[in-house]
């Protein structure tokens, strides 16, 4: 298996990938990279600058890297704000894949309950959705073979309302899948629901007043079903150790990867 170390800005320095990509220190920033990926094995690097983003500065970094590791892999991480579209666009040569972080499109503060991974708007331009995220990125003529999809593996638990697309304001709170699988009284079938239409799965607890988006099964499969009809490159998950379940055993341990897998 090819592995790649990512480096990324939102831990506590958000000012520290436009410094480093900055006129002056821009040589030594690649040539740190390319001395740590070599020294340590790695098969190339993931960049992952999501905010405070300059575009020009991070399509030269792009840019430098190819140059320095032309056979190794190199892929970013990105939202679909204007500076990632623009950075993207310019430096798709230079670029093996783009992952397109579709997750975190739903918020307490948009006003009305949403689902934190949907696929699909499905007619309704108000909702953050997959597709709303990566469109952008094509018509700014990222080659749909250079994209992959980004999945979550945790969801989010809505207190108070027990659907989407319901206004108020609600108390949120983020959840990961091997939480929320082995929670034996939120999870059972009679809660267990799929949006066919923005394609999201997710649990409506009547009980508890609750609802909790996720990504299941059913998603994985439209997903998959999706990145082969359009060409893309791939998918990217988040992460790996929010879906394991230690008390399986073999591919039950991974109940989210081994349908992605199978399905791809």
């Amino acid at each position: 298996k090819k592995v790649i170390v990512c480096i990324q800005d939102n831990g506590k320095n958000l000012g520290a990938f436009a410094q480093s990509t900055a006129p002056g220190t821009i040589g030594a920033f690649v040539n740190n990279i390319v001395g740590f990926v070599n020294s340590n094995g790695y098969d190339g690097v993931d960049l992952d600058w999501e905010q405070n983003i300059s575009a020009g500065q991070y399509a030269q970094l792009f840019q430098m890297l190819r140059a320095v590791m032309p056979s190794q892999l190199i892929t970013s991480s990105m939202n679909n704000n204007a500076s990632s579209i623009s950075a993207a666009a310019q430096s798709a040569s230079f670029v093996d894949q783009f992952n397109i972080m579709c997750y975190d499109m739903d918020s307490s503060s948009s006003g009305y309950s949403w689902y934190n991974d949907a696929l699909f708007q499905n007619g309704n331009t108000q909702v953050m959705t997959c597709d709303w995220r990566v469109n952008p990125f094509l018509n700014a003529g990222v080659p749909a073979a250079k994209i992959g999809i980004g999945i979550p593996f945790y969801g989010r638990r809505w207190q108070g309302v027990t659907q989407s697309l319901v206004n108020g304001s609600f108390p949120t709170s983020t959840v990961l899948y091997k939480d929320l699988a082995t929670d034996t009284t939120r999870w059972q079938p009679q809660y267990s629901f799929y949006d066919p239409g923005y394609k999201s799965n997710y649990l409506s607890i009547a009980p508890m007043h609750e609802f909790d988006s996720f990504t299941g099964a059913e998603e994985i499969q439209d997903i998959a079903a999706w990145i082969q009809s359009k060409g893309f490159g791939g998918a990217m998950t988040f992460s790996l150790h929010y879906e394991f379940l230690p008390g399986q055993s073999g591919d039950a341990q991974y109940p989210l990867s081994t349908p992605l897998y199978g399905a791809l």
